[in-house]
């Protein structure tokens, strides 16, 4: 019997992948385990592997192809095996008037699922159709072959039929998978995600003492963000509320601190993740951010890198940025904004006006998680463990 290899679930928030290129073709044995196409999400570059022992009897995707979760991929089956009878629909017929209502009903919820099926439409798509009252039919008349995308569904909207000579000249940008991804992302944490935030002010002395004296003991380079990722990891430990998320009125708190690190490449943003950050030293993370966003920046993280986060930091200080509100990542509860070392003053232990470097975090978070007190606890605990280096 053929095997069907569908888009696997790659990750909380990876519902589809570009198809990178095929390994194999229609006609090739394969093993079970062997890997017969690569695949790219907005995270990651992963590898598909064949399920079953047998022949690669067909591919459906093509590369640069974007697929998505459950998606049917390729057929692997006993060369020659006839796979495709159990994939063709029952005749029905149409013009017979004693049809039940029920049959009729079902006879279009068939059709439509086999339009939907040829036509590779887009959810997004899909949704704007629905909206707008565009039927699948009139979709297929505009896109012959590839997968129809929201910008299709557009053109189609009589609303946006506006004369050229009305409008401001424009060049249209199409983003690229991460960037797709992304602005998916934002999206729904903005819409769906009760969001507020809360900031305050470290002083940055012992931060930076801190730095100096292990840039001339020890070979690894120890960061700000590598510092931040340490004390928050000890933060939430006492605070675990913001190391959750919300689900379906409960909260699901984690019980080990996974922490995701915001690195901008040409491409897009990656969020590679530091795993069980609260059993590493400050040294060990300094390592693994730097392996990370070097494998980031070069297109060489693994599903495993950007799986499993429970917490993320956002550090634009490095940009001279001195303060902003980040957005909560819908699989988590919070985000950390980290902004710019700056001169400021501050009173000290004898209650005496000093300057001194400084700089602001901003924490948002999800107010169907966590409330107003734990949030502030949990930078007053942060602050407090910066200060005391």
């Amino acid at each position: 019997m053929a095997t069907k290899i569908y888009l696997p679930r790659l990750g909380e928030s990876i519902t589809e992948a570009v198809l990178g290129r095929w390994l194999k073709q229609p006609g090739d044995p394969v093993a079970r385990g062997e890997v017969i196409a690569e695949l790219e999400t907005a995270k990651a570059m992963m590898e598909l592997e064949s399920p079953a022992k047998g022949t690669l009897l067909a591919i459906f995707p093509k590369t640069g192809d974007t697929v998505h979760l459950e998606e049917l991929l390729a057929v692997v089956g006993a060369p020659g095996e006839d796979w495709e009878s159990s994939e063709k629909p029952l005749a029905v017929k149409v013009n017979d008037e004693s049809s039940k209502p029920e049959q009729k009903k079902e006879l279009k919820s068939a059709l439509m699922s086999d339009t939907e099926s040829r036509l590779r439409i887009s959810p997004n798509a899909k949704r704007r159709a629905k909206e707008l009252g565009i039927g699948l039919e009139k979709l297929s008349l505009i896109v012959k072959e590839g997968r129809i995308t929201a910008h299709d569904v557009e053109t189609l909207n009589p609303a946006s039929n506006i004369s050229s000579s009305e409008t401001i000249p424009f060049t249209r940008i199409p983003l690229n998978q991460i960037q797709s991804i992304t602005a998916h992302r934002m999206e729904q944490s903005a819409q769906t995600i009760p969001q507020f935030s809360v900031s305050i002010e470290v002083n940055a002395e012992r931060l930076i003492n801190f730095i100096s004296a292990r840039k001339s003991s020890r070979n690894t380079k120890v960061t700000i963000t590598a510092i931040l990722t340490w004390k928050a990891a000890e933060a939430l430990l006492n605070h675990p509320r913001l190391n959750s998320r919300f689900d379906k009125d409960t909260v699901l708190q984690f019980q080990e601190v996974n922490i995701a690190v915001a690195v901008a490449a040409p491409e897009g943003l990656f969020v590679p993740v530091i795993h069980q950050a609260h059993q590493l030293s400050v040294e060990e993370i300094a390592e693994k951010l730097d392996q990370v966003t070097y494998r980031a920046k070069n297109k060489q993280l693994e599903i495993k890198d950007t799986q499993e986060a429970t917490f993320t930091i956002s550090n634009l200080g490095m940009k001279g940025i001195t303060s902003f509100i980040p957005l909560v990542d819908p699989a988590q509860a919070a985000i950390l904004g980290v902004g710019a070392l700056r001169d400021g003053i501050l009173w000290d232990d004898n209650s005496t006006l000093h300057r001194t470097q400084v700089f602001t975090l901003t924490l948002a978070a999800d107010h169907r998680a966590v409330g107003g007190a734990e949030v502030t606890d949990f930078l007053a605990t942060l602050k407090q463990l910066i200060e005391a280096l």
